[in-house]
């Protein structure tokens, strides 16, 4: 699969061609040409008269089918025949799924919506769900090609781990891209969900070329010792509803008016099994910042709240190529409560990852920079325990 000049995603670009192909009903196209209905969905591939909706007709070669003798007919003529029919073969199998199917095979509930690229997938925080990207849709989706997903164990996916941890969460997320052949890959993370998507994007192989962290990743060398974790963690298993309550109070403090927020909040937030949510929040806090910031290998841009936590951009550059927006008078869940705001810092920080990954590209395939492939925080990291 590829990208157009446009960004489209393209199944395939045949002799000059290029044409998004319908992802159903090829079964007819190992026929004879000339006997293709045009009911049958392939309108606007293959025109009415035979040519391929661009203007320039291909009537000699469609109506030249397999059951025509081979007398007389030139080779070139035949060789683009059997072109054509192959990359119809490879685009059958380059289908994407729906999300019904999606969920079958990886126990993921997703939103998907195509659109021109890069790919946004957007990963909610801790006990949350998809719909905390609500006010994100109607200004992305259309405009790139959009996944929200419910992690495992959160909303309408499954729970079926023996073991929760941020790592075991990001190992879902990739599910989900691997099964929707998603390319060129953005990681839009809120609160956890910026860890989930650090630990996810170098486990991708190649697929996401940036992270954005919202209200998240300020800084990769706070500390919190075990004795404070495991106060934090007793405090949820004594009284999981009263300590999630007081939990959310915390976040709105400092902002009282942000009363639809807030309750919007209180709805989605913390739905989630105990133990599943408890487990969550103890790999979260234990996490080892600065191996995973190394380990990501794209660059991080985050959208964070100015208050009461700051975002140490100096620090978080010895880790990773990174850099952050900081927004006034906001709460945590500041993509809910200030879209107006938060909405063209996304999109200006994704144009930005874009634009960077379309630079590096081209400077990788000049022969001249090809040793430059392998980021040079992996030497490191890889020598780890």
């Amino acid at each position: 699969m590829s990208a157009g000049s446009d960004g489209m995603r393209r199944s395939t670009s045949v002799a000059g061609y290029p044409h998004r192909i319908p992802k159903t009903k090829f079964y007819g196209l190992i026929r004879p040409m000339a006997e293709v209905d045009h009911e049958e969905g392939y309108r606007g591939w293959i025109g009415a008269d035979g040519g391929c909706g661009s203007g320039r007709s291909m009537e000699p070669v469609l109506r030249a089918g397999p059951t025509t003798s081979l007398r007389g007919a030139s080779i070139r003529r035949w060789l683009l025949i059997l072109a054509i029919l192959a990359s119809v073969v490879t685009a059958v199998g380059a289908a994407t799924p729906t999300p019904e199917e999606v969920r079958e095979t990886t126990g993921m509930a997703i939103d998907y919506h195509p659109g021109k690229g890069p790919t946004l997938v957007f990963i909610h925080g801790w006990t949350c769900n998809r719909t905390h990207w609500k006010k994100q849709m109607p200004r992305f989706k259309g405009g790139y090609e959009i996944v929200t997903l419910d992690m495992a164990g959160h909303g309408e996916s499954a729970a079926k781990k023996s073991e929760w941890t941020v790592s075991g969460l990001a190992e879902g997320v990739v599910e989900v891209i691997e099964a929707l052949d998603l390319d060129r890959v953005i990681l839009i993370g809120h609160s956890m969900g910026g860890a989930v998507a650090v630990a996810a994007a170098p486990r991708a192989k190649g697929r996401v070329i940036g992270i954005i962290g919202v209200d998240t990743l300020q800084n990769a060398e706070f500390t919190i010792s075990g004795e404070q974790v495991n106060e934090v963690v007793a405090n949820f298993e004594r009284d999981y509803p009263a300590a999630m309550a007081g939990f959310i109070d915390g976040f709105f403090a400092s902002r009282p008016e942000a009363t639809e927020t807030k309750v919007f909040v209180q709805k989605t937030m913390g739905k989630v099994r105990p133990e599943i949510a408890i487990s969550l929040l103890r790999s979260y806090l234990e996490m080892d910042a600065p191996r995973a910031f190394r380990g990501a290998g794209v660059p991080i841009h985050c959208i964070n709240a100015a208050m009461p936590y700051g975002t140490e951009i100096e620090i978080n550059r010895k880790y990773a190529e990174f850099d952050a927006d900081l927004v006034k008078n906001v709460t945590h869940f500041l993509m809910l409560e200030k879209p107006e705001e938060f909405n063209p810092l996304l999109e200006k920080a994704i144009e930005k990852l874009a634009k960077e990954n379309k630079e590096e590209s081209s400077r990788m395939s000049h022969p001249s920079h090809i040793h430059h492939a392998i980021p040079e925080a992996w030497p490191p990291y890889a020598h780890e325990k």
